[in-house]
């Protein structure tokens, strides 16, 4: 009914199929997500200056509250 890219032109279609493919198999190849405890370890903050700095607000207010 919407139809979103339904009047793109097939050759930027095919650019934009081979560049996202390309970035999917780059997310996929990358470190599996942490879990439990690696999970909580990383939310810590080992600067948080530059926690706060990077706009990591999780870590700045795990900082905080600590």
């Amino acid at each position: 009914m919407i139809g979103p890219g339904r009047g793109i032109d097939p050759a930027l279609r095919e650019r934009l199929l081979t560049e996202t493919a390309g970035r999917a198999s780059a997310i996929t190849a990358a470190k599996p997500n942490a879990t439990g405890v690696n999970l909580f370890v990383q939310i810590i903050p080992d600067n948080p200056l530059k926690a706060a700095a990077n706009g990591d607000m999780l870590g700045w207010m795990f900082f905080l509250r600590s």
